[in-house]
């Protein structure tokens, strides 16, 4: 696993998204298909923002997310509202995979989401962040759904409905197996507090621990 400090936030972000682009220009390049996965939260609007104004290719990607509270897209905890708000900017030729069409009828609509990132490119890049309970994607602490996905026995399921402590309480989430699986990981963190959280993260044995050190392959960009 590689770890990265910064003094600057931005130079962090300028950094991860460098490193980002060098890994997916060969896919991009070759014309072979794969994936993009972003994570929500305050931590990586910036660093979104600056994909979206980078000379790449991006509609040779598929793009889909990491988590997502069970919100409609006009409300502000939707992650995928965020992605369409800096990444997308509102440009139109990428092809974008929801994790919610309507909150209400998420259990009608859950077979195709799952069908969906079942069938994302194999090759996939992923950009993650963590909470102040060392969360990550949403996979919690203490959450029965979260802890049974980590089991040796959770199988090969690419999502996950799980339960926050903080609402909207009723979450999806990428699998820890499918994470981790993945080409690379990019876990970006702001704030002393968050490091803190990280060095002790193995002590506890919490989520963002468990996910990044059985990952194939991993990063960490932090600034405080």
């Amino acid at each position: 696993m590689n770890v990265f400090k910064f003094e600057d936030r931005e130079d962090a972000e300028k950094a991860l998204m460098e490193d980002l682009l060098r890994q997916l220009g060969p896919c991009a390049q070759s014309n072979e298909e794969c994936t993009i996965l972003l994570s929500g939260g305050s931590t990586p609007a910036g660093l979104y923002r600056r994909m979206n104004e980078a000379d790449f290719p991006w509609p040779t990607l598929s793009v889909g997310l990491v988590d997502e509270r069970r919100v409609d897209e006009n409300d502000p905890a939707s992650n995928a509202a965020l992605i369409k708000q800096t990444f997308l900017g509102g440009r139109d030729d990428v092809r974008f995979f929801p994790m919610v069409y309507s909150p209400a009828d998420l259990d009608q609509d859950w077979a195709q989401i799952v069908h969906n990132y079942n069938t994302l490119p194999s090759e996939r890049w992923v950009v993650l962040g963590m909470g102040t309970d060392g969360h990550t994607a949403s996979l919690f602490p203490n959450d029965p759904a979260s802890e049974a996905s980590f089991r040796d026995d959770a199988g090969k399921e690419v999502l996950v409905q799980t339960h926050s402590p903080k609402e909207p309480h009723e979450r999806i989430s990428c699998t820890p197996n499918y994470l981790k699986s993945s080409a690379h990981l990019f876990l970006l963190m702001f704030g002393a507090d968050k490091w803190g959280i990280w060095e002790s993260s193995s002590a506890q044995n919490l989520p963002i621990w468990r996910i990044m050190s059985e990952a194939a392959s991993a990063s960490i960009y932090y600034a405080p």
